[in-house]
């Protein structure tokens, strides 16, 4: 039975269409430019906005940073806006985005950045004091993302957009890199290339799991995969991602707004959030809170897929 159910959900994908993830959201972009990219609060941007600010930025890197197809460029930054344009900005340098918990002890940090042998740090206003001490050692540069961004009301010139296109990157580049937990002895670098990413996306779009009228709540920390299923996932697929403030995640009654003032229609969790989210509706009764919800993706990691798909909110509570 089992074997006849997988043979009728065989499908081929022309690997000659595949492109890049930052290629993909280039092309949402394009066609949808007035569409609503990003919210965090009151604060949004469109694709067109998100984009500009990605070219300037991703141009930065190579004209400042001497950024290159290949380099390793580690991003510690709190949930923001800026954490979505410093990740699309390195993907258009050609380089490899790798996350680091801002939760994370500096010592750790520093071993992995080390580790990785990259000498560039992206940060921002809420993570710079992290490394106030540390400016100066292994002539690792760190990047504030707000103040390189802060003259994007200019617009990028000619020279910058051709500087960009002729950027070499291909499916089989890496796209991003990250760490296991350590817990059984040293972390270890995890490299994943384009192709492997778009080629999950290929399967959650045709399922309908995501769609590109989808709000999608980014509620996963960096320190796990599955948050570029909620970020470059929906930026690949057109769809409007929905952030929540720094520690947003740990507030249950500003996670319940959100969810219900947002009207979101796509969102994760891990199995022992989803009991304490149980609890805590039954408690305040607000299931409703949940009414708009499409899909509802809860298990292991993204690259073995394994999520349970609740296609309604009153089926939330088991």
């Amino acid at each position: 039975l089992l074997q006849s159910i997988n043979k009728r959900s065989h499908v081929d994908f022309d690997p000659q269409q595949m492109k890049c993830i930052h290629h993909k959201f280039v092309e949402q972009a394009v066609n949808h430019p007035q569409k609503i990219c990003v919210m965090l609060d009151e604060q949004s941007l469109t694709y067109g906005e998100v984009l500009h600010r990605v070219q300037y930025f991703a141009s930065y890197l190579i004209r400042e940073c001497s950024v290159q197809p290949g380099h390793i460029i580690c991003q510690c930054v709190e949930r923001s806006i800026e954490m979505v344009i410093g990740i699309l900005a390195i993907l258009s340098c050609g380089a490899c985005y790798t996350p680091l918990s801002p939760n994370d002890p500096i010592n750790r940090t520093l071993v992995l950045i080390k580790d990785l042998k990259s000498n560039i740090v992206l940060i921002h206003s809420l993570t710079q004091n992290k490394f106030i001490d540390k400016k100066n050692e292994d002539n690792i540069y760190f990047i504030n993302i707000q103040q390189a961004i802060c003259g994007c009301q200019i617009m990028c010139d000619e020279k910058d957009l051709n500087l960009l296109s002729n950027i070499l990157v291909t499916v089989d580049n890496i796209a991003y890199c990250l760490f296991t937990s350590g817990s059984t002895g040293e972390p270890k670098a995890v490299q994943v290339c384009h192709r492997s990413f778009i080629s999950g996306m290929e399967t959650v779009l045709h399922l309908n799991i995501m769609t590109n009228i989808d709000l999608v709540l980014q509620l996963i920390a960096c320190s796990f995969d599955v948050h570029l299923l909620e970020l470059l996932g929906s930026m690949t697929a057109g769809a409007t991602l929905v952030m929540l403030k720094r520690e947003g995640n740990l507030d249950l009654n500003y996670l319940m707004s959100v969810i219900h003032k947002k009207q979101i229609t796509f969102a994760i969790f891990i199995p022992t959030f989803m009991l304490i989210i149980e609890a805590f509706l039954k408690e305040t009764e607000q299931i409703n809170h949940m009414e708009t919800l499409r899909t509802i993706c809860c298990g292991g990691r993204y690259d073995t897929w394994k999520f349970r798909l609740i296609p309604a909110a009153s089926s939330f509570l088991l």
